[in-house]
């Protein structure tokens, strides 16, 4: 007789197999033969399972030969978000700026994404929340910062949180350029005063200093 011949087929096509005919004669029939399996790389973070099947027709002298192997695959891919930014990334106060996010893989269903400024006094954004579907996962939507006014003139650091169950959080690191100057505020300050009178000047400072602040106080006419 001839050698059976073994067909080895993946059910689904999710792996591949290599070869996939085998050969057994009166001589080799109880060696066994090597079968690489191989599975391609997805979209997605999940594993799955299939079935490797092998085949043998009948023949005159024996019956038909038919096995399942299963098969599973573990999805080594890591679901994070991917960020397009500036860097460093600034947002002047009182202004706007941007960066986009999406997913590396394809989720197994809708993922809302939380989206906020860690400390709401410093920064505010649009929109609060990203919603990423297993069609449009790996589509950049855009988030805006906004840059709130504050009472002094200092530099502010502060960061924006995107955060979900399937995803590690994430936090933007953002710098809060002031866009105040430092002033001197003296109201309706006296123009005329009688000789030998007194008059008060009542100073201030426009903003919060950084540091403090020494005003000098002189005359152009101390005589």
């Amino acid at each position: 007789d001839g050698p059976t011949t073994v067909t080895v087929t993946p059910i689904n096509g999710a792996v591949q197999v290599s070869p996939t005919i085998l050969d057994f004669t009166m001589l080799n029939y109880a060696t066994p033969q090597t079968v690489t399996v191989t599975s391609s790389s997805d979209d997605d973070v999940a594993g799955f399972t299939t079935t490797i099947r092998l085949t043998a027709p009948a023949t005159a002298t024996q019956p038909a030969l038919s096995y399942d192997v299963s098969v599973t695959v573990v999805d080594d891919d890591v679901q994070v978000l991917q960020f397009v930014a500036a860097n460093p990334f600034t947002v002047i106060e009182e202004q706007t700026a941007s960066f986009t996010a999406r997913l590396a893989f394809r989720p197994g269903s809708d993922a809302v994404v939380a989206v906020s400024a860690v400390d709401p006094v410093l920064a505010s954004v649009a929109p609060g929340a990203l919603t990423f579907t297993t069609s449009t996962w790996n589509l950049p939507q855009a988030v805006v910062v906004s840059a709130l006014h504050d009472n002094d003139v200092a530099p502010e650091t502060t960061a924006i949180r995107l955060a979900h169950p399937i995803v590690p959080t994430f936090d933007l690191a953002t710098t809060i350029i002031d866009n105040d100057t430092l002033a001197l505020v003296i109201p309706a300050p006296p123009t005329i005063i009688n000789e030998g009178a007194t008059a008060t000047l009542m100073v201030s400072l426009n903003w919060e200093p950084t540091t403090t602040i020494s005003v000098s106080i002189t005359s152009s006419n101390p005589a």
